[in-house]
């Protein structure tokens, strides 16, 4: 549940006073307690993070591959089955890399079953909220090759990634990029089952497959506006 927070989860009694007067069952908040707090504690000591700042919870069902190349900034949540990947056997020149290839800024959640796969960059800044199912990739299987299986040809880099701060990327979307650097841009919403290959500037509501603008923040009528 989004509502534990790194912060209600640690030692922060208030929080946890206020996740009870919420209504949610007692068993229900101890187990939550237990699983994002103790067992998040311990499977975050499986991992060899190029960085990782305060008070970061990675649910213990998670899965994180060649986390020497990943960075997480503090109070980063990644929840239940989210898969954060560096394909080093696919693509052996990262290894030459003295960088992280996955940047996750603080305070940025991370919801269940979402994949981040990375062999470039991919740049999630600060206070992003990524929804459930979520796609972010800047790599595709190489496909040049007709005498080779598709699975045998390797993959290939196709642009940098970089999502700006206080972005909210909802359910089932997908951001990939198509051979040239892809921004979303500070403030923009990237709504459910959208597919996203083209730069998204700030403060824009994009939609659909292809995406497209739908609405854009007005500063001086202080609301969205429709495009």
């Amino acid at each position: 549940m989004d509502v534990i927070t790194n912060k209600y989860v640690s030692a922060d009694f208030k929080g946890l006073i206020k996740i009870i007067k919420s209504g949610y069952p007692l068993m229900e908040i101890i187990w939550m307690v237990f699983e994002m707090g103790f067992l998040a504690k311990i499977n975050s000591l499986r991992y060899s993070f190029f960085s990782k700042g305060e008070n970061v919870i990675i649910h213990p069902k998670s899965r994180i591959n060649a986390s020497n190349y990943i960075s997480l900034g503090d109070d980063v949540l990644i929840q239940q089955d989210v898969w954060l990947n560096v394909p080093l056997h696919q693509v052996t020149a990262i290894k030459k890399y003295d960088r992280p290839i996955i940047r996750i800024g603080d305070r940025t959640r991370i919801g269940p079953r979402t994949t981040i796969s990375a062999i470039g960059l991919i740049e999630v800044e600060s206070d992003v909220l990524i929804g459930l199912n979520v796609i972010i990739e800047d790599h595709l299987h190489s496909f040049i090759d007709t005498q080779k299986p598709i699975l045998s040809q390797g993959i290939v880099d196709r642009g940098n990634i970089i999502i700006r701060s206080g972005c909210w990327i909802a359910s089932n979307s997908v951001i990939v990029s198509s051979g040239k650097k892809l921004e979303i841009g500070r403030g923009s919403i990237i709504n459910a089952n959208t597919v996203v290959k083209e730069n998204v500037e700030d403060y824009t509501i994009v939609s659909g497959n292809p995406s497209r603008v739908v609405k854009r923040y007005n500063n001086k009528l202080k609301r969205w506006v429709s495009v």
